[in-house]
């Protein structure tokens, strides 16, 4: 039986394996589908992305850290806070939806509107997976959190190369973000083994959401401010510009992003 030091070990060299090879393998699939796709294909999505980032990072309001660090909880914890969850996914699957109109505006696209619409559900998804990840993470079973990611970003790459190669424009690009956050929601499930029960305590919601909400804010806002460059030109340049910076960017900035992802977990 390994001791808790063994555990963590092998917990951080999973992680460390997870991020590297999901960000090479994403780096990857980016680098061909910019065989496929010009700079304004990429441009559309720049500012919807940049809201669905937003909205994804506030909206557990903190609660998967808490999920993560608080002992104790039981079944009926669990529960409630995903019911609420599932709640706030929704709700925020509405406002990113109903924020089209201002992001057409802003970027005098069109087609960044409908960027948004159809990448609004991932908020949704995302919501039903806070909990079973929060439980992986708590019992350092990176491992299955590297397998679902891999499965994921292999499946939705593939898909997302064959679509752009058959004329889909940036309409690869979302169905890529779409197809990933169904398979990593499947995948977490089925690998946390945890299921909801039709409970819904309101202490339980209370008693979590108190413990990281202005850190949730905090990191939505630093969300936005990480992004203002590429918000900024989308608005004053196009899209066909923003999308050259945004790839030219994070291909620069490619090894912090690795290490950063991977410490903060």
């Amino acid at each position: 039986m390994s001791t808790p030091k063994e555990k963590s070990t092998q917990a951080l060299r999973w992680n460390i394996v997870d991020q590297t090879l999901s960000q090479g393998l994403n780096l990857s699939i980016n680098i061909v589908l910019m065989w496929y796709l010009i700079d304004l294909d990429f441009g559309v999505v720049v500012v919807p992305m940049v809201v669905l980032g937003f909205f994804r990072v506030i909206q557990d309001l903190g609660y998967s850290n808490a999920l993560i660090h608080h002992r104790d909880l039981d079944q009926s914890d669990l529960s409630s806070v995903f019911w609420f969850l599932i709640f706030l996914g929704f709700l925020f699957t509405a406002i990113m939806y109903l924020m089209a109109p201002v992001v057409s505006w802003w970027t005098e696209n069109e087609y960044s509107g409908d960027a948004v619409r159809q990448l609004s559900p991932v908020i949704a998804v995302t919501s039903l997976y806070w909990i079973s990840e929060s439980l992986l993470i708590k019992r350092l079973q990176f491992k299955k959190i590297f397998m679902a990611n891999l499965i994921a970003i292999s499946v939705s790459g593939i898909i997302a190369i064959y679509l752009a190669a058959h004329g889909w424009a940036y309409h690869s690009l979302v169905i890529k973000a779409l197809v990933h956050v169904v398979l990593v929601c499947a995948g977490y499930f089925i690998l946390s083994g945890w299921w909801p029960s039709f409970k819904y305590d309101r202490g339980s919601v209370q008693k979590l959401g108190s413990y990281s909400f202005p850190l949730a804010i905090e990191q939505g806002l630093s969300e936005l401010a990480k992004n203002f460059d590429s918000i900024i030109i989308s608005r004053f340049l196009g899209s066909a510009s923003v999308g050259l910076y945004d790839r030219a960017y994070k291909l620069v900035t490619y090894p912090v992003r690795q290490f950063s992802a991977g410490y903060n977990k």
